[in-house]
């Protein structure tokens, strides 16, 4: 089922993907021998489809829980958290509270630097750059640019 969504996913199919997400973590949150992680990539996925799918606030919802749950399993500073806190600060920011997505934007940078992921580190200064400058802070806006 999992398999199929992330098929639908591929083909911007995100309703169908959604549904099937929908499924599959119904499926692994009633085995009561499906280990966290496996749960956690299950929520991780319907709620990266929610926001494809425009359910921004669901998504919202479901990324926050997520993150939690994820926090417990893996640890605060988990490269692990690095989808799920991209998705929560997407979704803060369409939902037009880019001042609420600085933050989480701020975390992922730091997780990325701590593990050194480049391509992470390069992708969440431009993102953290616009959610900045649309919130108002132009000057934090320009350091993420000139690597203050």
């Amino acid at each position: 089922m999992s398999a199929r969504a992330v098929a639908l996913a591929r083909d911007h199919k995100w309703q169908e993907a959604v549904n099937l997400h929908r499924g599959a973590l119904m499926i692994v949150e009633a085995d009561p021998e499906a280990e966290e992680n496996v749960v956690l990539a299950a929520m991780t996925n319907l709620a990266f489809c929610l926001h494809e799918a425009a359910e921004f606030e669901e998504a919202r919802k479901l990324n926050a829980e997520t993150l939690e749950r994820a926090e417990i399993a893996f640890g605060k500073d988990d490269p692990a958290l690095l989808r799920i806190i991209d998705n929560l600060a997407r979704n803060e920011f369409v939902l037009e509270h880019p001042d609420r997505s600085v933050d989480p934007m701020h975390r992922r940078l730091a997780i990325a630097e701590q593990h050194e992921i480049l391509g992470v580190i390069g992708a969440t200064l431009r993102d953290l750059a616009i959610a900045s400058f649309s919130a108002g802070d132009h000057a934090g806006a320009e350091d993420c640019f000139v690597g203050k």
